[in-house]
């Protein structure tokens, strides 16, 4: 369709669940040109366990070919598969938002945006802790080695010298 000529989109709904684009193309190009009426959106329907899923086309119209066109395709009949006629009707899309999914994002629900794993790997690329330094080391053994009071020790020497005096006791029996 040309760009300076404005156009309506419409919607033909209700039109059998096994009527095929091309079938539906070849039945609008009969009566009118591709500048005049061009298919935008085509969604099938299909036959469910219940109830039949009708299909539905979205088809952007000159202005000046509106009326011939909803004259032409509101109320016309089609028969399904099952020999059953169900009548189209022909709607004007106020607003149009395109009914084609999204594409699925592969990256959803994975291990990738986990936040577990994410903490996970914060901590893996975290720079590693050094080992204490050989001088640090040092100043705490001589720390522990730094004399306590007095009567710490006499009390250690005697608890060493019960403990030595009990072993030696045991060994001898």
């Amino acid at each position: 369709m040309s760009g300076n000529i404005m156009a309506d989109i419409y919607v033909i709904r209700n039109l059998p669940y096994n009527l095929e684009e091309i079938k539906l193309q070849s039945l609008i190009t009969q009566s009118f040109t591709q500048e005049q009426v061009q298919i935008v959106e085509y969604t099938q329907g299909f036959a469910g366990p219940k109830e039949n899923v009708a299909t539905r086309c979205y088809v952007k119209i000159n202005k000046s070919s509106v009326d011939a066109f909803i004259d032409y395709m509101d109320g016309r009949p089609f028969v399904n598969s099952r020999g059953v006629e169900e009548r189209s009707t022909l709607e004007k899309v106020i607003y149009y938002l395109s009914v084609a999914r999204p594409a699925n994002n592969k990256h959803n629900n994975t291990v990738e945006t986990s936040k577990t794993y994410l903490s996970f790997l914060q901590q893996l690329n975290a720079p590693e802790v050094q080992p204490p330094s050989l001088e640090s080391l040092v100043n705490s053994i001589e720390k522990k080695q730094q004399p306590t009071s007095l009567i710490i020790e006499e009390l250690r020497k005697k608890k060493s010298g019960k403990k030595k005096s009990k072993y030696s006791k045991k060994g001898k029996g």
